[in-house]
């Protein structure tokens, strides 16, 4: 509960007494630790890499790389799948601001672009959570 200027009391943003943001000092902001949005980094990078390999005509001794690319793009999109879920279940054991529907992520994964997506789950872990290692949310 937040007391405003006119003295009245609120619940915050999201009504359950949490900020859409986490302060630096707020004492009951926990550091959240975890790399399984690297699933989502790594969704994003193999899938730029194989639309440059298309944008470059796919050349003959590229054949190799974009294999690899393709492969890559494939395995972090399925395991971004997962990363939602167990992100999502850490974030609420660590009493985190964000509370990511982790299932929304998942149809719009599936149904939609994963790169969409991926990019859209990672901008938002970004201003709530940060991505760790330095990289920290506005």
């Amino acid at each position: 509960m937040t007391e405003g200027a006119n003295g009245s009391q609120s619940r915050g943003v999201d009504g359950r007494g949490h900020s859409s943001r986490r302060r630096p000092e707020d004492p009951k902001a926990v550091p959240f630790e975890s790399r399984w949005h690297l699933a989502a980094v790594g969704t994003l990078a193999f899938g730029g890499s194989v639309v440059v390999l298309i944008a470059a005509g796919r050349p003959e001794p590229l054949r190799l790389v974009g294999f690899a690319a393709v492969f890559g793009t494939i395995v972090c999109s399925l395991l971004s799948l997962f990363a939602y879920r167990v992100e999502a279940k850490r974030l609420r054991a660590a009493d985190a601001d964000w509370r990511p529907v982790w299932w929304a992520y998942v149809l719009a994964h599936l149904l939609l672009s994963p790169f969409f997506v991926t990019f859209v789950y990672l901008l938002q872990r970004w201003r709530h959570v940060g991505l760790g290692t330095g990289i920290d949310g506005p």
